[in-house]
């Protein structure tokens, strides 16, 4: 279970972004994205990526051939349905299910080159492919052909027969009237005589020719074909009726076969949903140096040189470096301290992050990494304040911690920046204790960046490491910040005192001189 707002407070929408899903099934399946709860479903999904990991780095050409196979995937399920349903399906619905089929055995075809792993293997359906190319052109292209109906292919036949027919009469009238009045047939049919043509009162009467258009200089014709070529076209319009309720007939049978395999279709469907994003999961992997997570058996974290992708891809625009940050955490609550600027929040984003990217069967960007499979998980980060509701920053808290504590019974991730930062201090420092005394009680983690002093008695402290700027450096840059800053997070214990590096920072940021003096006396005196 994932509570509100959580997934994006973590930075898991940038991750989902970076997957360039190629079927409509796939990005039906990432829309569907949930937590895996059984440790042996979850280690599968690792052993398909792991495959595909190899399979992607050895056949770079085979898997990009793969891919545009599966882009070219269209929706078949509305059809299917439509079929179920009783409905007749049409040429344009035919000719999809039949590509959608020649796709299929395709992919097949590169996967048993590559040996695929049965889990991931699509099937063909052998007597439906047949079926749809009963003349057996190997093409993709979809048509009612003759061979499905002896019927139909002899009123097609006759069709021909008595289009040539009419053909030969429209010609043989034209050549007619072209010795007759000495003047060219156009293409369509029409002839333009002038009326100072001493053969115009003749071509007036003609019975092969009609009247179009009249003007004072002109009059244009058209031909007639009579009532033989009346015939004719009857006889046409009349076997283009039957060829249509042939074709009709052709394709209710073609629909109760596709009907007849539903099941095997709907299956098919969903192994390529998985096989998509397999691949795109297993690409992410790749390109983000990412590793296969460990599953523990106890409610433990551990995270070596851990990677924030947003926050890695946001500082590499910006030419600056991502400190990778390591931490250990076990079930009960643990705070985290540090500067302003100084990473708590990344870290705590991180921290959830990696763990819903773990448990939603992704690899993540570590060096090493290992977590339990949690029952939920629960992160607020940021400003809270409802505009809606006219709570305050702490009220919003409040109202989401109390969704989380709902689930105190079950094993969750709950992850709080700065929890009653915004009431007043002494409130705000017994309020956190409480929340942190509360938690140790729990079989759930408790993960809370503060500012506040004297909480460290009963949760284990992370710190970031903060500034590192040697007496020389007067002055920086808030760009050139970050540069000055240490994310790294070392384990605190005993009392220890919050850092205090804010009027250190105001001060190298240039702040007013006279105020910072004001703020160093003021914090002196308590």
């Amino acid at each position: 279970m994932i509570l509100k707002n959580t997934l994006k407070n973590v930075g898991m929408d940038y991750v989902l972004s970076l997957l360039n899903l190629k079927t409509p099934y796939g990005k039906e399946r990432l829309s569907s994205l949930s937590l895996y709860k059984n440790r042996e479903d979850l280690n599968r999904q690792y052993d398909s990526i792991e495959f595909l990991i190899g399979f992607i780095e050895k056949n770079r050409k085979d898997y990009n051939n793969m891919l545009s196979l599966l882009e070219e995937i269209k929706e078949i399920r509305t059809s299917i349905k439509r079929a179920v349903a009783g409905s007749v399906l049409e040429v344009s619905e035919l000719f999809e299910i039949k590509n959608f089929l020649i796709n299929v055995r395709e992919i097949l075809k590169i996967q048993i080159d590559n040996n695929f792993i049965d889990t991931l293997r699509l099937f063909r359906i052998p007597s439906l492919e047949t079926l749809l190319d009963i003349e057996g052109q190997n093409s993709r292209s979809f048509y009612i052909y003759d061979g499905y109906s002896q019927r139909l292919k002899d009123i097609r036949s006759e069709i021909k027969d008595y289009s040539r027919k009419l053909n030969l009469l429209k010609e043989e009238i034209k050549k007619r009237v072209e010795q007759k009045y000495g003047i060219a047939v156009k293409q369509n049919s029409e002839i333009v005589i002038s009326r100072e043509d001493t053969l115009i009162e003749d071509a007036l009467s003609d019975k092969n020719l009609r009247q179009t258009l009249k003007t004072p200089y002109y009059i244009i014709f058209s031909l007639e074909l009579g009532d033989e070529g009346d015939r004719i076209n009857n006889i046409i319009e009349n076997l283009k009726k039957e060829e249509e309720e042939e074709e009709y007939r052709v394709r209710t049978y073609l629909t109760d076969k596709i009907k007849e395999e539903e099941e095997n279709l709907n299956r098919l469907i969903i192994l390529i949903s998985e096989l998509d994003f397999l691949l795109q999961r297993a690409e992410l992997a790749i390109n983000t140096k990412s590793i296969r997570p460990n599953i523990n058996s106890e409610v433990e974290i551990k995270i070596k040189n851990g990677r924030h992708l947003k926050v890695e891809a946001e500082l590499n625009k910006k030419g600056a470096t991502y400190i990778p940050i390591s931490i250990e955490l076990i079930k009960g609550s643990t705070i985290i301290t540090g500067v302003n600027m100084g990473g708590k929040t990344v870290t705590l984003r991180l921290i959830g992050l990696l763990c819903i990217m773990a448990q939603m069967g992704f690899y993540v960007p570590c060096e090493s990494f290992s977590f339990y499979l949690f029952d939920y998980y629960f992160c607020e980060t940021g400003d809270m304040q409802s505009l809606d509701t006219g709570l305050s920053t702490f009220g919003a808290e409040i109202m989401a911690l109390n969704e989380a504590i709902k689930y105190k019974g079950k094993k969750g991730l709950v992850l709080i920046d700065e929890i009653a930062r915004g009431t007043n201090p002494r409130e705000g420092r017994a309020i956190l204790k409480a929340i942190l005394s509360y938690f140790n009680t729990s079989s759930s983690v408790l993960v809370v960046t503060t500012h506040f002093d004297g909480v460290d008695d009963i949760a284990r402290h992370y710190e970031v490491v903060g500034l590192k700027i040697d007496g020389d450096v007067k002055s920086i840059s808030l760009k050139d910040l970050n540069l000055y800053m240490d994310y790294t997070l070392r384990e605190v214990y005993g009392k220890y005192e919050v850092p205090k590096d804010a009027i250190r920072v105001a001060r190298l940021l240039g702040f007013e001189e006279d105020i910072l003096s004001l703020a160093e006396k003021y914090l002196k005196e308590g």
